[in-house]
């Protein structure tokens, strides 16, 4: 990257007021970036959940209605933040393009490059306005292959050369400020009993009552299953009743939201992600892989992309209750295979997936886009 661009301007407009992944992969960019000296500020949705972990990692925040495309007010202030140096705006969802794009012409500067990163896998829009928007953009970063493949195949009329992919990676995690729970402990596990685990969204697209399902074929026997995350009530319920119906009750704990899954993961023997929807990339999947865990993942999105099948997990066709039942039942009758293919993930984390090199190619794509506008 050029030297002129080893101090950068760097503000991330964060829109949804929920969090998820698209929230934390801003935050650990976020939070590299200003470790490595650079200027951030993130300009957040007023009310978003997500102002909270950003102001706590240090980070300036500015909030700002952030409405969508015709948010005179938010491009206004965001014009303020602009200002007349050069600078980049990672944007997180493609309707804030309009928000940005108005904003640099606001802020009457063209040395504002605009970036975008495209957090799902959906055929572009081909309309006149996101045409506009297409071209307004510097650069737009796709998560996986699947995703921009998905993007085109709506063919939008969009510059090829603006379009790359960078596969997505998870910050390591800091050492914990609190003692880490004996999971097996708590779950009162003989030494014999093998642990696995989702963690994720309680939601239908995750697959767990797929799961649920493969379990109840498998029957209660030697393994237990540790389930952290939380979801609406009654998708909660159903999910609960579902266990105590299979007569799995004894066998599957819901250990409700964790802040310290990573400790937990490490405690595992493997871990099982079931997702029936299209995943642009699946944040949860590096997490068992940089803690050495083999996991079963499906073939719903990018998964094949760097989970490789049989060698450091498994990976199973969407929705078929039988083939996941056939992969856990692989993983817990050979425990020798499992860890081996642990350690295969690992080495594969540390060859292709770190976050150095995540943000490597990050740092690049900005270089780029601001080249494109001097």
């Amino acid at each position: 990257m050029n030297n002129s661009y080893s101090h950068l301007r760097i503000i991330h407009l964060v829109s949804n007021k929920a969090w998820g992944g698209g929230e934390r992969y801003a935050l650990d960019l976020m939070r590299a970036l200003a470790a490595h000296g650079h200027e951030v500020t993130a300009a957040v949705r007023a009310g978003s959940v997500a102002i909270e972990p950003i102001r706590q990692a240090g980070i300036a925040v500015v909030a700002m209605p952030l409405r969508g495309m015709a948010d005179a007010v938010s491009a206004w202030r965001l014009a303020a933040l602009i200002g007349r140096t050069p600078c980049v705006v990672h944007v997180h969802n493609f309707k804030d393009v309009a928000t940005a794009a108005l904003a640099r012409t606001l802020a009457r500067n063209r040395r504002a490059a605009i970036v975008v990163t495209r957090h799902l896998a959906r055929p572009g829009k081909t309309d006149a306005l996101h045409s506009m928007l297409y071209r307004a953009a510097d650069a737009v970063v796709f998560v996986s292959q699947f995703a921009l493949n998905a993007f085109m195949a709506a063919s939008p009329r969009v510059d090829g050369g603006k379009l790359t992919v960078i596969h997505n990676s998870i910050l390591p995690p800091t050492a914990p400020s609190q003692p880490v729970p004996d999971l097996r402990a708590q779950l009162r596990l003989s030494p014999g009993q093998r642990l696995m685990m989702f963690h994720g969204r309680l939601s239908p697209e995750k697959g767990v009552e797929v799961l649920v399902d493969a379990l109840a074929s498998i029957g209660a026997g030697n393994w237990h299953l540790a389930v952290a995350g939380t979801g609406s009530e009654h998708y909660e319920a159903a999910l609960r009743a579902m266990v105590a119906q299979s007569g799995l009750s004894d066998s599957v704990t819901f250990l409700g939201f964790r802040s310290d899954v990573m400790p937990l993961i490490a405690q595992c023997d493997f871990g099982v992600l079931p997702s029936v929807c299209p995943e642009a990339f699946g944040l949860a999947n590096l997490e068992y892989m940089m803690c050495g865990k083999p996991h079963i993942a499906t073939s719903s999105g990018a998964q094949p992309e760097f989970v490789r099948d049989g060698v450091d997990g498994l990976v199973v066709e969407p929705g078929n209750a039988k083939a996941l039942a056939a992969a856990v039942s692989r993983l817990l009758s050979r425990p020798e295979q499992c860890r081996q293919m642990g350690a295969a993930a690992a080495a594969h984390y540390a060859d292709c997936l770190t976050y150095d090199r995540f943000y490597a190619a990050m740092l690049a794509t900005y270089g780029r886009a601001l080249s494109a506008r001097l």
